[in-house]
């Protein structure tokens, strides 16, 4: 892998931004599927699923509910240890979100900090970028939107209500589940510039610990804000991991990726800056990591003030979580490079390039592919001789085989589709 050139695209990256993607995938086909498992295991029974807090893992879970949302069986069986160990390993799944707030921070650092090089001012045309950006995000989303606006059609009251949320939708990105993360994005984009230039002016130690101190600050004021206002964290749903909804609580995981972008540019792009991901410690500084920030944002990080209950794990949980997750996912990548190895180079860009389109079409295909699963288990289980959770396992993961390659062929097509037509245009 020829990293000498800075034009050269880093594989090693598009792995890891593939692998975010598919975790996130089989993190909501999980939990989409929660229900229907519960159908299948008497002792789910006493799990209300009209109040899905502790059922499954997800930001809100482990705030509310902390271990009871990992451990949905007693463990006093190898199968519900296994189905536990399954419902952690699915359901972390949402980890990848973490990844690509580190991703846009490492690509859109590089490539400032590229032109800066090549420019003789070290200027840059920040309406040029805001302009790419734009057209990068937007175009994909209208049109999967309106795909998601054509399946869902018969659940509004009229039509015209159908439409003032479609128009809605086109500007606030609040439409299509699980794209709550796109208009963080988007703020972050508009701070960039900001970001860039301290990061230029400071170290990296610096740049980093100034980061922090941003997000923590905003965290803290979001949530005694939430609580004492709203009674509850104000964010995505009903809270946890994204406090207010706003880039600043994000900031170090896209910070991390800049600083990252920083090293590997001022080691005139030598991939060596990426193995040091190979050493087994990194596997021990992830898991220790993770460890601390599932803890953070659990229910056993709050603190009590009268008859409050402050959250404060979550002001630092997702500093720990991202760098974990970085670790262990650049280990992981490491581990599989020898498979890598046969697969087409070209076709990895190509899917990697058309994760964010595969991401906002995931959430409007993710009931068809449950319902499928259901078809699927209710035809298999009456093959007898078949035990009930590996026949469970199985087709769950034919169908999340299924489903992420459904999603990112899609992915893969609009994005040619979108390069195509911008290219034509310019």
């Amino acid at each position: 892998m020829n990293m000498n050139k800075p034009q050269e695209r880093i594989v090693l990256l598009d792995y890891v931004r593939i692998l975010a993607c598919i975790s996130v995938f089989y993190c909501h086909l999980w939990g989409a599927l929660l229900s229907y498992l519960a159908l299948f295991w008497q002792e789910l029974k006493s799990i209300s699923i009209s109040s899905p807090a502790c059922f499954g893992i997800h930001g809100d879970g482990l705030y509310k509910c902390g271990i009871d949302t990992l451990f949905l069986l007693p463990n006093d069986s190898i199968e519900k240890v296994i189905f536990n160990l399954c419902n952690i390993f699915f359901g972390l799944g949402y980890q990848g979100v973490h990844l690509f707030f580190f991703l846009s921070g490492f690509g859109l650092a590089l490539s400032a900090l590229i032109k800066t090089k090549k420019n003789r001012n070290n200027s840059i045309k920040w309406i040029d970028f805001f302009k790419k950006r734009l057209i990068r995000l937007y175009p994909a989303y209208w049109i999967v939107l309106t795909i998601y606006f054509l399946l869902t059609f018969k659940v509004y009251h009229s039509f015209l209500g159908g439409m003032k949320y479609y128009a809605q939708g086109l500007i606030f990105l609040n439409v299509i589940p699980a794209t709550w993360f796109v208009p963080i994005i988007i703020q972050i984009y508009i701070l960039f510039p900001i970001l860039f230039h301290f990061l230029q002016k400071n170290t990296i130690y610096s740049f980093l610990t100034k980061t922090i101190i941003i997000k923590v600050i905003s965290s803290f004021i979001i949530i005694i804000y939430s609580v004492l206002i709203y009674g509850k964290l104000i964010g995505f749903g009903s809270g946890a991991l994204a406090p207010g909804g706003v880039a600043l609580t994000r900031l170090f995981e896209f910070s991390f990726g800049m600083a990252l972008a920083k090293i590997f540019f001022k080691n005139n792009f030598k991939i060596s800056i990426f193995e040091k991901f190979k050493n087994w410690n990194i596997v021990t500084i992830g898991l220790i990591f993770e460890l601390i920030g599932l803890f953070l944002s659990s229910k056993y990080a709050s603190l009590t003030i009268g008859n409050y209950s402050y959250p404060i794990g979550l002001i630092f949980s997702d500093i720990f979580i991202g760098i974990g997750a970085v670790c262990l996912v650049f280990k992981s990548i490491f581990l599989l490079q020898p498979l890598f190895k046969h697969f087409n180079i070209d076709k990895i860009s190509l899917i990697s390039n058309g994760t964010y389109q595969a991401y906002l079409l995931h959430a409007v295909f993710i009931d068809y592919f449950a319902n499928l699963f259901y078809f699927l288990f209710l035809a298999l289980k009456t093959v007898p001789k078949i035990e009930k959770f590996p026949l469970i396992l199985f087709v769950f993961i034919f169908v999340l085989l299924l489903f992420s390659g459904f999603n990112l062929f899609l992915g893969s097509y609009l994005e040619k589709w979108q390069f195509s037509s911008f290219q034509k245009n310019r």
